[in-house]
């Protein structure tokens, strides 16, 4: 009991301290914001890197995040049209497809590195 209790008084503690600190971090100033035609809803994203992933924080009333890896064409990016690959179901994560089936590179036995998927539909 006294160690169940040590562990409520952390747990409390940690929350209180999180909290104090300001989390989630305010937002960049590199994010544009634009309206959605015909609705009262906005999107908000930050141009990265080709194949750089973070999640970008909003200050809406509503949660609505959306979380989505973009690959690069591999020939003339530039001019590429742009593809999107959905995949999965309600609960059901599309990552399998995207690291197996169409994706740019398969994920090695050794699941330290990658060998480039010449099939890949971008």
């Amino acid at each position: 009991m006294h160690w169940l209790s040590l562990g409520a008084v952390g747990l409390s503690v940690a929350s209180s301290a999180v909290a104090q600190g300001g989390f989630p971090p305010p937002l960049a100033r590199d994010i544009k914001t634009v309206p959605v035609a015909g609705s009262d809803a906005s999107i908000s994203y930050r141009e990265m890197s080709s194949t750089y992933i973070q999640d970008v924080q909003g200050d809406d009333p509503y949660n609505a995040s959306y979380f989505f890896w973009y690959f690069e064409a591999r020939v003339n990016p530039r001019e590429a049209p742009t593809a999107i690959y959905l995949a999965g179901g309600p609960g059901q994560s599309s990552i399998w497809g995207a690291v197996s089936d169409g994706g740019p590179c398969y994920v090695n036995p050794d699941s330290n590195s990658t060998t480039s998927n010449e099939w890949y539909w971008c």
